[in-house]
């Protein structure tokens, strides 16, 4: 892994390429109340949509397989372990929860809650699809769980647009009301109101935000980018009573296996699952909502034109930190040879894990060995959860401070600690062509072939492949390659859409 950028002119390489993460590889957001357990990651697609997506030949869809809280296939799933409970709802009443997107790609949300948080599964939360405050649905024969199509209106909030993404395809037509805010990266804080189950009692239950966005949605065969957070939630009944305490494994759940969902949704074992782009009634493709969706969404307007539920987070002190006088690394460590540093998206800041094998010193990455000696850092500081800004509804049972869990946010798989200059090594064992094909470098989870990473940085993930081929040599400037950042190749390689293909037909209802 290159760690030989020195600030200046490659500092603002760094800060370019964070820019290029934010806009143009894939939206960012979160669920901010109650707080998820990613914390401040911003970016939990499960691996992308080339991770979560599959094909065949024919066009039909044979895989959908992401973590159930974002992490992706092949990686330990953190995100699936218990933490603190965050809120405590009364069954019956209506939730106020809030998330914040920094980088816009139009699309919709949804709300699930499973009511055991040791059983963590897909079939728990679909017992539970939630329904926005004031839609009403049925499902014929009667379903409590609102997993069929008559529901998906009050399931979905669908997102309300930024001037800048009124360019699209997908947007044409778009009946909602449009947001101030230019390009795609205006952060915003969305407000909603769904309604918590009647008779349910848990304490351990979790609450889990979905983001299906559709600004790719052009074809039968598009793989929309999806995120998914989880937060650690709690029911009580009238008097306050949450039940008996739920015991949990949290080894158990973050190795749970992640699974293909595609035979059990055929099956229909899985049923009322956004795994695809929308349609409408007709079976077109829908890039937006109706009018009816978007009415009343962003609440009531001020005298300046702003929007209650819709809140435009750029002119606002809502940022823990302060991204006006960024240094030219374009990076803010939390605190000197930290795990931790803050990313900035439009005037936000969030809060990252440092790359693999690095720690985050004098605002930007180094060896780890440069701070072996140094006082251990506190393994995550606090971050602010923004209060809802309408007074929670009289029916919310009394929600805890927040505090931080104590599962941290998946760790960046580790990759090997550069050693001193050594004699060539061996040659890697070939890797069968089967799953090489043509390339001959670092063939990416995502099918995407890199040639610009040696074979440590390409090993330090578990499912990417070495292919064995040569390291393409780089200036002696050399721009820091984040964690997450697999470069713009992949970026619109993942973005490619095959649009002269069928459509899966499976006779599901749901979509």
């Amino acid at each position: 892994m290159a760690m030989g950028c020195e600030l200046g002119s490659c500092g603002r390489l760094a800060l370019l390429a964070l820019a290029v993460v934010a806009g143009v590889a894939e939206g960012h957001g979160r669920m901010t109340l109650p707080l998820a357990r990613n914390l401040g990651d911003n970016g939990c697609v499960a691996g992308g949509p080339g991770s979560v997506h599959g094909f065949d030949a024919g066009g039909h869809h044979t895989k959908y397989e992401h973590g159930i809280c974002g992490n992706a296939a092949g990686t330990p799933q953190t995100y699936n372990k218990v933490g603190d409970v965050k809120a405590t709802y009364v069954a019956g009443s209506v939730a106020a929860i809030q998330v914040v997107i920094t980088a816009h790609h139009v699309g919709y949300f949804e709300f699930e809650l499973c009511a055991d948080a040791s059983d963590l599964s897909e079939s728990c939360f679909q017992q539970h699809r939630l329904l926005r405050e004031g839609c009403e649905c049925s499902c014929q024969p009667a379903d409590p769980t609102h997993s069929c199509a008559e529901c998906d209106h009050c399931r979905r909030w669908w997102k309300p647009c930024c001037e800048g993404e009124l360019s699209q395809v997908v947007t044409d037509g778009y009946p909602g009301p449009v947001l101030p805010g230019q390009g795609n990266l205006v952060p915003y804080e969305y407000t909603m109101q769904y309604k918590i189950p009647e008779g349910l009692k848990t304490s351990r239950a979790v609450l889990r935000w979905h983001y299906m966005t559709t600004n790719s949605c052009t074809s039968s065969t598009s793989a929309p980018e999806e995120f998914w957070n989880c937060a650690d939630v709690a029911i009580s009944d009238a008097a306050g009573d949450v039940g008996a305490e739920i015991p949990f494994d949290n080894a158990i759940l973050e190795n749970l296996p992640v699974e293909n969902l595609i035979p059990a949704i055929d099956a229909g074992e899985l049923k009322g699952v956004y795994d695809a782009c929308p349609e409408d009634a007709d079976g077109n493709l829908q890039g937006v909502g109706t009018k009816e969706d978007y009415a009343g969404l962003c609440g009531a307007q001020d005298s300046d034109g702003n929007y209650a539920n819709c809140v435009d987070l750029s002119a606002s002190d809502t940022s823990p930190v302060q991204c006006t006088e960024l240094p030219p690394s374009g990076i803010l460590c939390v605190e000197e040879c930290s795990d931790w540093w803050w990313q900035c998206a439009g005037a936000v800041a969030y809060m990252k894990p440092v790359p693999a094998g690095t720690k985050c010193k004098g605002n930007k990455f180094v060896l780890a060995s440069e701070c072996l000696g140094a006082p251990t850092p506190a393994p995550r500081p606090p971050v602010p959860t923004p209060a809802p800004p309408t007074p929670a509804p009289p029916s919310l049972a009394p929600t805890p401070t927040p505090t931080l869990a104590p599962t941290p946010p998946a760790p960046t798989p580790p990759a090997p600690t550069p050693a001193a200059p050594a004699p060539t090594p061996a040659p890697p064992t070939p890797t069968p062509p089967s799953r090489c094909g043509s390339c001959s470098a670092c063939l990416w989870s995502n099918g995407v072939c890199h040639t610009d990473v040696d074979q440590s940085y390409c090993e330090a993930w578990p499912d990417n492949t070495w292919c064995g081929g040569s390291v393409k040599q780089r200036g002696p400037c050399k721009s820091q390659r984040h964690s997450n950042f697999l470069g713009l190749s992949s970026l619109m390689q993942e973005r490619a859409q095959v649009s002269e293909r069928k459509p899966r037909s499976t006779g599901r209802q749901e979509l």
